[in-house]
């Protein structure tokens, strides 16, 4: 309901206590350019947008770079800056070396590699932001493939992930271990969760007494399916690489194969996730509500694109008891009430395994000492949040 120029209002047809969180990234679009646009995906206005933020956008190239001219209609004030180029490097190890020569001013995104922190902060005029963030780093186990329909080969697999050496070896220990899709400073966090470690013999055990059995080519092989299948993520990614690297090997000793099959951001995150034809994923997610514990888009079953056209639940995971509790969920105000229902969510998905928490992202930023105004904001995973307030200093 539009209340005036300035001013709308929002009723809801039933309770729904994420709402303002699920508002975080919306933005109202201008009626006069898209009411009459038949499809809002495919329209113009997605490469040449026009918004009420602080910059405009003013060139694009695709691949490259977008320059952004500062809005002097701002409502909040003229931003300090007048230019500001987003660059696009798909290479972190790249990326990193334009930020120590000066040719990058802010490093986003992935941020500085955590091998490369103790170097950074060696750095002169330069200035390392370390922050915890929503986001945790998966294994995404396809439960539409029929090497995963079985929990208890996902379950294995997941034992056979050597996770704290994940974390330490290849992290450096910066981020925290995870048993949950949430951070474990969240509030709704389940702390009752037990690490069962790193066992590759029990791992084959599991397996053996499931009836997947070892075939003479090393490989388990259950019903003519074998287990053998294919991971992918961003191709660049270089932490990411050695992790595969490492879990490769893991599986390899319970007579499981699993290839790498890395692909460009825009292939792999492309209808390669969103219509599930991966076999297994290494992708980093923050919650879909915000910092809100609902985790509806990502595991309700109503939510699998490919068979219902809505959602990310992209591992095709289904469970009943699973969607009643997440239904149930986003109408609880009482936080204490909210959090053993999510207590609950937590323990199923640990139980079922679609997909293996690994670790809590903490994100390495960096930027030169003369950016003045940047601020930490562990509920935003856009760096970008307060870019009105940068200036040169």
């Amino acid at each position: 309901k539009i209340i005036d120029d300035y001013n709308f209002e929002i009723s809801l047809a039933k309770p729904f206590v994420p709402f303002a969180w699920a508002w975080q990234k919306m933005h109202i679009v201008p009626h006069h350019i898209l009411s009459k646009v038949p499809d809002i995906n495919t329209a113009a206005f997605n490469i040449n947008p026009v918004g009420t933020g602080p910059y405009k956008l003013t060139k694009r190239v695709a691949g490259s770079h977008m320059i952004y001219k500062r809005n002097s209609d701002y409502h909040r004030g003229e931003p300090a800056i007048e230019t500001i180029v987003h660059k696009f490097v798909p290479d972190q190890t790249v990326a990193y070396t334009q930020y120590k020569t000066g040719e990058i001013d802010v490093f986003g995104l992935h941020g500085i590699p955590p091998e490369r922190l103790e170097e950074a902060k060696t750095l002169l005029n330069r200035d390392t932001l370390i922050t915890p963030t929503p986001w945790v780093e998966f294994i995404y186990f396809n439960c539409g493939k029929p090497q995963f329909k079985e929990k208890v080969v996902r379950q294995a697999l997941y034992l056979a992930c050597d996770k704290e050496k994940w974390r330490k070896d290849i992290y450096y220990g910066v981020p925290p271990g995870t048993l949950s899709y949430l951070h474990p400073t969240h509030w709704a966090y389940n702390h009752k969760l037990k690490d069962r470690g790193f066992n590759l013999k029990k791992a084959a055990e599991m397996l053996e007494g499931a009836g997947w059995k070892l075939g003479s080519d090393g490989i388990r092989a259950k019903n003519g399916v074998k287990l053998k299948f294919t991971m992918s993520t961003t191709a660049g990614a270089k932490a990411r690489e050695q992790a595969e690297a490492m879990i490769q090997a893991n599986w390899k000793e319970i007579g499981v194969v699993m290839e790498i099959k890395n692909m460009p951001a825009s292939v792999v995150w492309g209808e390669y996730t969103t219509k599930s034809q991966f076999d297994t994923l290494m992708v980093g997610w923050e919650p879909t509500v915000g910092m809100d514990p609902d985790y509806t888009a990502r595991c309700h079953s109503k939510q699998i694109p490919v068979k219902h056209g809505v959602g990310s639940n992209y591992v095709q995971y289904e469970n009943p008891e699973l969607d009643k509790l997440l239904e149930e969920g986003v109408l609880i105000s009482d936080m204490a009430k909210r959090k053993e229902v999510y207590d609950r969510i937590q323990e199923i998905l640990y139980e079922d395994v679609p997909f293996a928490p690994i670790l809590a992202y903490v994100f390495i930023y960096g930027k030169k000492s003369s950016v003045k105004g940047y601020e930490i904001n562990p509920y935003v995973t856009d760096i970008t949040w307060n870019i009105q307030d940068w200036r040169w200093g």
